[in-house]
Parts: C-alpha cells; structure tokens; sequence
C-alpha cells in the first residue's frame, strides 16, 4: 500500500509534495509521519470538530499544509494553534470552513515561509491567515534590516501580536 502511495503523489526535487491526494486520516498520519512532524492530540480535536462531510477535503488541505512545511516545524501545533478555538466550537467550525474555502496555492505559500512559527503564533485562534497578508507582513519596511527580513523584529511582533492576527497595519501597506 505504502508504495501504490508513493506513485500517487509525486515529489518535488527537495522532497516535498507538490500536490496531495490525502483522502484518509490514515494517509494524514502517515504523511507526518513520514515528515517527522509529531502529532499532537490537538489535530485529532480539529478533525473531530469538522463536519463528516467536509472531512475528507479537510484532510486534503491539511496533506498540502504538512506537505509544504519547513523541516523546523517539527509538530502539528502551527495549524492547530491557528484554526482550533476549543473543540467542536462554533468558532473552531467557523475556522476550519474559513480554511477549506482557502486556495490549495495560497495555503502552500504560507507553509513555505521561513517563519510560519510567528506566523501561526500571530494568527493563534484567528483562523488561517490570506497569503498576501503574511506576503505584505514580511515586507513591511519596520521589519527590515539591511534589506533582509529581521527575524527579531519578527519575533518580538509576533509575541506583542499572540492570538490578535495579523496587524491591521497590513492592510494600509
């Protein structure tokens, strides 16, 4: 079985997925696994507060999440930590409905970004953050140094911005 999923999902150069067809939590679990992403007991609480019917597609955008994830990720928690709000909420339903509406491109480009900690950190219970707002986050001119993000300007924006989302400021630039 494992190798029918390999020729099912081809792999960039890198050894990242380009695209997923997870369909199954089994097939979720495995690609973290597979990743050395941990699973922490808060996917199963997401899962559990998706609807049956949307669970399938849920699974299939959290496979492109983990699939596009830097190696310094090394557990589920960046996506839990954004959409769930307390399991079978109506906030956490709202959260993961807001994610299955999110482009599988635009949830690829924020998995990529070298900071998706802070990012997770910022958007902490406030959904899954548009990939423009990260994209205009990291360019804001208050966040470079010498023409290179500042991680430490990142990093103190993002424990001043805990669980408040991405800074209004955004929008303006």
């Amino acid at each position: 079985m494992d190798e029918k999923l390999k020729r099912r999902r081809p792999e960039h150069e890198n050894g990242h997925q380009h695209n997923s067809s997870i369909n199954t939590l089994e097939q979720l679990k495995a690609l973290c696994r597979k990743r050395n992403i941990i699973i922490k007991p808060t996917l199963d609480k997401l899962i559990h507060s998706c609807p049956n019917e949307s669970q399938m597609q849920l699974f299939s955008k959290l496979g492109i999440y983990f699939s596009h994830l830097n190696d310094a990720v090394k557990n589920t928690g960046t996506i839990t930590s954004m959409l769930l709000c307390g399991e079978g909420t109506q906030k956490t339903k709202r959260q993961i409905n807001q994610f299955l509406g999110t482009d599988d491109c635009d949830i690829k480009a924020v998995a990529l970004s070298p900071v998706i900690k802070s990012i997770s950190s910022i958007c902490h219970g406030h959904g899954f953050p548009k990939a423009r707002d990260v994209d205009a986050l990291l360019k804001l001119p208050s966040l470079q140094k010498d023409g290179q993000l500042d991680r430490k300007r990142l990093s103190s924006i993002s424990s001043a911005n805990h669980g408040k989302g991405v800074p209004k400021i955004v929008e303006n630039y």
